[in-house]
């Protein structure tokens, strides 16, 4: 398949230029391998441009459910605009930007998706380790062998059933 020419330079907000020094990149060398940049798209569009087979949860009314977040984990995945492409790697204080669904996986060859939800409102985390290519998922909680969450037990693995 052909290769993509590398992306020019990302721009980044005036804000973050004021001083003439880039802000911090969201994913320093040490997590590279993980992602090089994000931005947020309305997931509405997303499920509509991706039918993956499962119900739609439409958003809660609140807003908070009701963008898809993507990690891309290289730069020539990234949307092609530069100002998008320099404030999804960089930290200037504008926040993760927000485009369109197809603009947003545009330059995406592979991508993976994980549907997630957190009915009971515990803390919840999404641990992303670059490791060897597995789409394994595994489910950790604080719990004992049965029985309800209790956060003084340590994270345990458990089956993705598990409620």
């Amino acid at each position: 398949t052909a290769q993509r020419p590398p992306p020019a330079a990302p721009a980044i907000s005036a804000a973050a230029a004021g001083d003439g020094t880039a802000p911090p990149e969201y994913f320093p060398q040490t997590a590279k391998g993980i992602g090089h940049g994000m931005v947020r798209a309305p997931k509405s569009e997303f499920v509509d441009l991706y039918d993956f087979g499962n119900p739609y949860d439409a958003s809660d009314g609140k807003g908070r459910n009701s963008d898809v977040l993507i990690v891309y984990a290289r730069e020539n995945a990234m949307p092609d605009d530069a100002a998008i492409r320099g404030n999804g790697t960089y930290e200037d204080g504008s926040g993760v930007p927000r485009i369109g669904a197809a603009d947003a996986t545009k330059n995406c060859d592979m991508m993976n998706v994980v549907l997630m939800d957190n009915p009971s409102g515990h803390p919840q985390c999404l641990a992303l380790v670059n490791n060897y290519l597995s789409y394994h998922v595994q489910r950790w909680m604080r719990v004992g062998e049965r029985g309800a969450v209790d956060s003084n037990l340590p994270l345990r693995a458990v089956s993705r059933g598990y409620n």
